[in-house]
């Protein structure tokens, strides 16, 4: 007997969510999923490859949009997106193990719960700022089940339920400019033509997001060749900074669509709540408002930029496997995604594990007229910028940040809305009031320096000092410099419960899932 797919619409489920049920020693994968998922014999999936689409070899694909599966007799083969952004999730219970691209939809559909007094799940999915090497691989439930995080790499799964994993082709090593821009334009054609193959149910259109920093007009300036048009445009930013690329947009032909960062405010059912119940910070919580526009998208981002193509004199090697220290890298996006249906294409994080040959290429020769020097100096997208057409005094001048970094802010009740923040008051009130709350006092103390230390060294002026002396090394080393989500530490102990609170409110709408479980033996 071979493996076979047995799929399942769920059209009340989110569009692009899916969930995947294998009973030991059954040949029939059952596939449930919302009805934007492309399904084929040997294949389903929610994103876009390099490759014929109608062939569905997702295996031998070196960049992965979304996630989806494969088939063959023995076995059968599920692969999340290549950047870290996203990650599948899996849980055996008893003799049946689930594999889901949401979170919420696996705990809903095997009726597992969180531990209301384990506080760290935040800490443990930001851990893939590290790296995916050195990234949390699973996280605690109820009943002692542990939910296992699957990032980058696929899995193979037998009819015994034996897992192994299944490498992704690297990208080749880039040696100039010149052919690292030819290999990232070749990619995104071919993602491109994937994405719109007649062939598919939902076809995805391009569009961009554009600032005046560096990373979003050179990725803007790359979506041109694909048929870019239209570009999304946050016209104030974090720290006051009102943002204004007309410019910009007039040199690259693109249609700018403008939101107020704030907009979210404005809405109604707990904005917030999905973005923070990805456990990655819900940074992103301000794209909430342009459901409707990210709709069939193929959406270009610049995440990772800053990690990517910042310039250095220091040694990078650490950063191979994609160590960031500037946050989430969009990755609270994911159930946001699912709802609205649309792709995300951070081209940075394409090639992220070539941040030690970026930064020679950066260094070089060829590159000199576009180094500007300082701390904020990306001579590879200001020279792809450039050489669009954008002028140079246009963009890259002051680094600002339109994302809402709730993970860290000192006054987290300020970033919700009323309703929401009025909801989890009374969400936290019952799970202390009703059960324990807050174990791991030792390990709280150590977050609570951990944090104290990246706050010093990021913001302050530690990392000045630091990164005069061999230190520097040994902070790199252990990860002091990469963020980490003040949930975790002892001072921040009263909003831990945020990220139980957004799940709660996210798994609702698999409420209506056909897997779920009635009883099951463990």
């Amino acid at each position: 007997m071979s493996f076979r797919f047995c799929y399942r619409e769920n059209a009340a489920i989110p569009r692009l969510a899916w969930c995947a049920s294998i009973t030991k020693g059954n040949d029939t994968v059952v596939v449930e999923h919302g009805p934007w998922v492309e399904r084929a014999t040997t294949f389903f999936v929610e994103g876009a490859w390099l490759g014929d689409f109608c062939k569905g070899k997702l295996r031998d694909s070196e960049v992965l949009l979304g996630s989806g599966g494969t088939l063959n007799s023995s076995e059968v083969f599920f692969f999340p997106a290549t950047y870290p952004t996203e990650r599948l999730h899996s849980v055996c219970n008893g003799n049946t193990l689930y594999i889901s691209n949401s979170f919420c939809y696996l705990l809903e559909v095997s009726s597992l719960q969180l531990l209301d007094d384990y506080g760290f799940y935040e800490t443990d999915f930001f851990s893939i700022l590290r790296g995916h090497n050195k990234a949390v691989t699973s996280v605690p439930l109820d009943r002692k089940h542990r939910v296992t995080l699957h990032y980058h790499d696929g899995i193979a799964i037998d009819r015994d339920l034996t897992q192994r994993r299944i490498p992704r082709p690297a990208p080749p090593v880039f040696t100039n400019y010149t052919g690292y821009i030819d290999y990232l334009t070749e990619i995104i054609h071919a993602i491109y033509d994937n994405a719109t193959d007649t062939a598919r149910a939902i076809r995805y259109t391009p569009l961009s997001s554009l600032s005046t920093g560096y990373d979003s007009p050179a990725c803007t300036a790359l979506a041109k060749s694909i048929g870019c048009t239209e570009a999304i445009t946050f016209i104030d930013s974090r720290h006051g900074h009102m943002e204004d690329a007309t410019d910009i947009a007039k040199a690259l032909e693109v249609t700018l669509l403008p939101v107020k960062r704030e907009a979210y405010f404005e809405l109604h059912q707990y904005p917030e709540a999905e973005f923070l119940a990805t456990g990655n910070g819900g940074d992103d919580v301000v794209y909430a408002p342009l459901s409707t526009t990210l709709e069939k998208r193929l959406f270009i981002k610049g995440d990772f930029g800053d990690g990517l193509w910042n310039v250095t004199t220091k040694n990078v090697d650490n950063h191979r496997y994609g160590r960031s220290t500037t946050g989430g890298l969009g990755g609270s996006m994911s159930e946001f995604r699912l709802r609205v249906g649309f792709l995300n294409l951070p081209i940075p994080l394409l090639t992220m594990y070539r941040r030690p040959e970026l930064n020679k290429i950066s260094l070089s020769n060829e590159m000199s007229k576009f180094r500007l020097g300082g701390w904020y100096d990306r001579p590879i997208p200001r020279r792809m910028a450039e050489e669009a057409g954008v002028p140079r005094q246009a963009f890259g001048t002051i680094k600002k940040a339109v994302t809402q970094p709730m993970w860290i802010a000192g006054n987290i009740p300020a970033l919700f809305t009323e309703t929401s923040w009025d909801d989890f008051l009374r969400f936290r009130e019952s799970k202390i009031r009703f059960g324990p709350h807050g174990r791991d006092t030792a390990r709280r103390m150590v977050e609570e320096v951990r944090v104290r230390l990246f706050r010093k060294i990021r913001y302050g002026t530690l990392g000045w000092y630091l990164s005069k002396t061999r230190l520097r090394s040994v902070i790199e080393m252990f990860n002091l410099d990469v963020p980490r989500p003040g949930s975790g530490t002892r001072s921040g102990r009263e909003y831990s419960l945020v990220f139980h609170w957004a799940i709660e409110k996210t798994r609702k709408r698999y409420a209506s899932t056909g897997l779920k479980m009635i009883s099951h033996s463990d």
